[in-house]
């Protein structure tokens, strides 16, 4: 089974994992709740800034368990709601990098999708098909 390395930017959240057969081998995130409860919620545009300082050190802090992974990695990258497409794009750009720089396959994951498929990481008996209630708020009033 492949072994992904996972990046996530689409909010308040600076997360890289890495991730075998459902298995998490490793992850790292970076809240930024505490410079977002000044303004009383997320600002996309303060999320990308510090996205974009964030993202180099997390993917580094997995350098060492890169190494041992090898040729099988593959960069991953979910989408989110256009608001967050600074966000977004620094998560794009690093996973795309990464698979480029690597010469691994690029894997898209669309947002909403992964939080269901997360369901199979926090319960490895999980199994398909199953019913998923998902609730996307509409950010444009």
């Amino acid at each position: 089974m492949a072994i992904v390395l996972a990046i996530e930017t689409s909010c308040d959240e600076t997360a890289v994992a890495i991730v075998q057969n459902r298995q998490v081998l490793g992850s790292v995130v970076a809240s930024q709740i505490a410079t977002h409860q000044q303004y009383g919620g997320v600002v996309p545009e303060v999320a990308s800034r510090q996205h974009l300082e964030g993202i180099n050190l997390r993917s580094h802090r997995h350098s060492s368990r890169r190494r041992s992974v090898g040729k099988r990695s593959t960069a991953s990258r979910p989408p989110a709601p256009p608001d967050w497409l600074g966000a977004l794009l620094v998560g794009l750009t690093a996973a795309k990098t990464l698979a480029l720089l690597h010469q691994k396959p690029f894997l898209g994951i669309h947002h909403l999708e992964g939080h269901i498929y997360a369901s199979y990481l926090s319960d490895p008996t999980l199994e398909s098909p199953f019913l998923c209630l998902l609730f996307r708020a509409d950010t444009r009033a």
